[in-house]
């Protein structure tokens, strides 16, 4: 599902509706709650570009920014809402709601009058599911949560990782684009995939669960709409093996997220302190 200089459309939303780069949904805790499970796919290496021509990391992520608007457009901002459809790889169909403010998320799943929420008020992380209490999500890592709650993200993605390298230019879901692999500060590995000819990127590639070992995870970001001035991914697909899982956004909007959504439940006040 690679995207093209046409999947990109531009001003099709409102000035009060816009996009970032949220770019991390089998990061955060919709993995756990949802079991979103996603396919390995082979990347093969462009002949004719040499290790010596590639552009440093710094240069493709400089260039990433620009395709997205700009960072001053990234950083104007000082919340974010996205709410769309979730179907999973069982055919489970949700309305997912996201929510992020610097530096904290909450992320919601509603369906069948159920709902799944995992959070991180930005020291704590939880999650909440029908039939059972309020529970603290461990292993918990401090870093790994505040990158969830980060809005600023693409403007400083170098920041959260120990090794960052460029290593190709590779074939992702049938666009070419340069291959970056990176180890973040916290020991997982995480490779990304920007597109050579548009900057954008184009999908994450690491271990299921941080694992080295474990089955590789694919995530897929596609449709690509401008809101206000900044392009965003309306589209997310998670992969492993044959089973895909697909978030479609719908909305997305800025500074209308009120501190409370991120409240912690009473009844873990005390283990979260």
């Amino acid at each position: 599902m690679g995207h093209s200089e046409k999947s990109i459309k531009r001003g099709r939303r409102s000035s009060g509706r816009t996009g970032g780069g949220a770019l991390r949904l089998v990061r955060n805790g919709l993995l756990g709650l949802a079991a979103i499970i996603v396919l390995t796919i082979g990347a093969h290496a462009h002949r004719g570009q040499t290790q010596a021509s590639l552009p440093k990391p710094e240069e493709i992520l400089e260039r990433y920014v620009k395709a997205l608007g700009g960072k001053d457009a990234i950083l104007k901002h000082k919340s974010r809402t996205r709410t769309g459809t979730f179907k999973s790889a069982s055919g489970l169909t949700a309305t997912i709601v996201e929510y992020i403010k610097p530096y904290k998320a909450l992320t919601k799943l509603s369906a069948g009058g159920a709902e799944y929420v995992q959070g991180f008020d930005g020291q704590v992380a939880w999650q909440s599911a029908p039939n059972a209490a309020p529970s603290l999500t461990e292993p918990f890592i401090a870093e790994f949560w505040k990158r969830e709650g980060d809005l600023y993200y693409p403007t400083h993605i170098r920041d959260y990782f120990r090794t960052f390298e460029t290593a190709g230019v590779v074939d992702f879901e049938g666009r070419p684009c340069y291959h970056i692999k990176g180890v973040t500060n916290w020991g997982d590995s995480n490779e990304q995939f920007y597109d050579k000819q548009t900057g954008l990127l184009a999908g994450y590639r690491f271990p299921s669960g941080g694992s080295k070992d474990a089955p590789l995870v694919v995530q897929v970001f596609s449709d690509y709409e401008e809101y206000s001035g900044v392009l965003v991914p309306t589209t997310e697909t998670a992969k492993q093996g044959q089973a895909v899982t697909t978030i479609r956004y719908a909305s997305v909007s800025f500074d209308d997220v009120d501190d409370a959504i991120f409240k912690l439940p009473e009844s873990l006040k005390q283990k979260g302190k």
